[in-house]
């Protein structure tokens, strides 16, 4: 099965981060973001965690949709990203900090 992104001939990405808290990695891929679309790359923020000082408005202004997962456990975070996974299909699942890597390396294994 073809994503959508795909059959346009873009590149989807999914940046995985433990929240938009304010910090480097949050605003620096929020300011990439924009860049990134114009060369034709689909990017969507996924978080796994609220902050206190949350980018989550900027980022859609800006362009850049952001799924939250629910605040579960873990591995049900793992079972949920999985499954968006699946059924997107991006080309790229892109991790920052250290929570977030574990996530998406334990979700986007197999999954081709």
């Amino acid at each position: 099965m073809e994503s959508t992104a795909a059959a346009r001939n873009e590149i989807d990405v999914l940046f995985v981060v433990n929240s938009l808290n304010p910090g480097g990695t949050e605003q620096s891929t929020l300011l990439l973001a924009p860049l990134l679309r114009e060369l034709g790359v689909n990017v969507t923020m996924v978080t796994m965690k609220d902050a206190p000082h949350d980018l989550t408005d900027e980022a859609v202004a800006q362009g850049t949709p952001v799924i939250k997962l629910a605040r579960r456990a873990f591995v049900h975070q793992v079972r949920e990203l999985r499954s968006l996974i699946t059924a997107r299909r991006p080309q790229i699942v892109h991790t920052a900090l250290f929570e977030a890597d574990q996530l998406g390396r334990l979700a986007s294994a197999f999954t081709g």
